[in-house]
């Protein structure tokens, strides 16, 4: 009789073990296809933004008058501080928005 009990003790424990293993790759499994759908969703953003005409353009523009600094580093350092203490006289908040958020 203790060796029924045991072997059913024991049939149970592997019955358990598997479904919770089972379970354990299916919320696994779940986790990667959100996380798949997330990086697929930003990937089309990205695509879509480096498609975008107005992109394109304040891009080129900003490489042009980046080409004609004197001093390169020094500039995009002064830009740095200002956009990280807010400072909106030295960030052209406008010139980002109409260059981003043009409509097409």
């Amino acid at each position: 009789m203790m060796l029924l009990g045991y072997l059913a003790s024991r049939q149970a424990s592997d019955v358990l073990r598997n479904v919770i293993i089972s379970r354990s790759a299916n919320q696994a499994q779940s986790v990667i296809d959100e996380i798949e759908r997330m990086v697929h969703a930003k990937i089309a953003q990205w695509r879509a933004y480096s498609e975008s005409p107005q992109i394109r353009a304040a891009l080129s523009q900003s490489n042009a008058e980046f080409a004609e600094l004197a001093d390169l580093q020094a500039a995009i350092d002064q830009r740095d501080r200002a956009w990280r203490d807010g400072d909106p006289a030295g960030v052209d908040l406008a010139k980002l928005d109409a260059a981003c958020c043009a409509s097409g």
